[in-house]
């Protein structure tokens, strides 16, 4: 029998996360409230339950781990870190930089918008060879490298200033060129599309729902989270898979759910190198659920363990 929530289910604590593809965006916070979040450092979280499970987890998971990974996990609601690993050391990204290469494009797209049209219609009807909304979704969905590299051949035409527009977001390790970037990066980038600072309202909810969109390999990676999360929950990822070059196994996600009537917002960077080691890739996918297990077993003893007055105090 596997360990963790499932054992609660005869008390009727919690049934499996609902993936609802295809269902529109439940969650996250609203673009209108005013969120910046700091750009220069992440500051760390104040001590908590989840903290300490996530800390302690963590720590013994990486210490028997063959790969060498980078991991971000943040609270994205309070923008602070609860856990780090090689956070700011930067390197190939795989297809985790096709998040802020989507990011670029709606920000610039969102400012060529005839009046009276709406973003939606203009990603749906215009584009350089596919619209842009095909581009975009082949590119978060399908990870495909085709569209990927029409979408960055179209920034570079309209001469976007990609490391300006990255820098305000806080991202100034990262080059979607080179495909490089770092952990803390990639985290902040996801705790900007959380809050949708630096895109519309409208960009950001395109780019949640194909981050959302189901696909088999969902089941996978940060998807193991599911059995481990209350009712509603939504998960939007973005896997990282590089065997050529060197070998990368990885995923990216913003995690959402509510809990006692409060929202709760985490992202969660996870980026595994076979490095020097030659470790395969087999190693590496098996240590990544591994932690992602780990993490979603963490994260439900924190909430099933978290004080009543506390939700008495948010419900207040």
């Amino acid at each position: 029998m596997m360990r963790g929530p499932l054992g609660w289910l005869g008390l009727g604590l919690l049934t499996l996360v609902v993936w609802a593809p295809g269902g529109g965006i439940q969650a996250a916070g609203p673009a209108e409230t005013g969120f910046r979040f700091q750009t220069a450092s992440f500051p760390l979280c104040p001590p908590s339950p989840l903290q300490r499970e996530w800390t302690e987890t963590m720590d013994a998971v990486l210490a028997r781990t063959q790969g060498q990974w980078r991991v971000m996990l943040v609270d994205a609601r309070a923008g602070c870190v609860l856990y780090q690993h090689e956070s700011t050391r930067p390197g190939h990204v795989a297809s985790a930089i096709k998040v802020p290469v989507a990011m670029l494009t709606l920000a610039a797209l969102q400012q060529r918008v005839p009046r009276g049209m709406s973003l939606e219609t203009y990603l749906a009807t215009r584009g350089p060879s596919r619209t842009y909304a095909q581009l975009l979704r082949a590119m978060l969905v399908h990870s495909e490298e085709a569209a990927t590299q029409t979408l960055l051949e179209f920034l570079l035409a309209r001469r976007v200033p990609l490391r300006a527009m990255l820098a305000q977001w806080g991202a100034s390790h990262t080059d979607v060129l080179t495909r490089r970037s770092t952990a803390a990066d990639l985290a902040r980038l996801l705790v900007h599309l959380y809050w949708g600072t630096g895109l519309s309202s409208e960009a950001r909810r395109g780019m949640l729902t194909w981050m959302a969109e189901y696909t088999p390999n969902d089941a996978l990676r940060l998807g193991r989270l599911a059995p481990y999360l209350p009712p509603g929950a939504r998960l939007y990822n973005k896997r990282a898979t590089l065997v050529k070059e060197q070998l990368i196994v990885g995923d990216i996600g913003l995690l959402v759910f509510s809990w006692r009537g409060q929202e709760r917002a985490y992202v969660m960077v996870l980026l595994g190198y076979g490095g020097t080691k030659s470790v395969p890739y087999e190693t590496l996918e098996a240590e990544l659920e591994q932690m992602v297990q780990a993490l979603g077993q963490a994260l439900w003893q924190s909430l099933v363990t978290e004080p009543w007055f506390a939700w008495g105090r948010w419900a207040w």
